[in-house]
């Protein structure tokens, strides 16, 4: 499926902020009300896809882009 596709390496940072933005916004999902805590649960959940692709299928360290 991504044979021809390149990523780009992402920081270990950009996984730890998904998961991290993910739980907080989940747990505080009364307070900000359905709309924000739904939209903020999916931006935080395409930041964590995001960095999982790009360390599941990233270049090795010796590669080039």
């Amino acid at each position: 499926m991504f044979a021809d596709t390149r990523f780009a390496p992402l920081p270990g940072s950009m996984m730890a902020l998904g998961i991290l933005g993910f739980l907080v916004t989940t747990i505080y999902a009364n307070v900000l009300g359905v709309a924000w805590s739904f939209a903020l649960d999916l931006f935080f959940l395409i930041i964590f896809i995001a960095s999982f692709l790009s360390m599941h299928y990233g270049p090795l360290p010796g590669e080039r882009l």
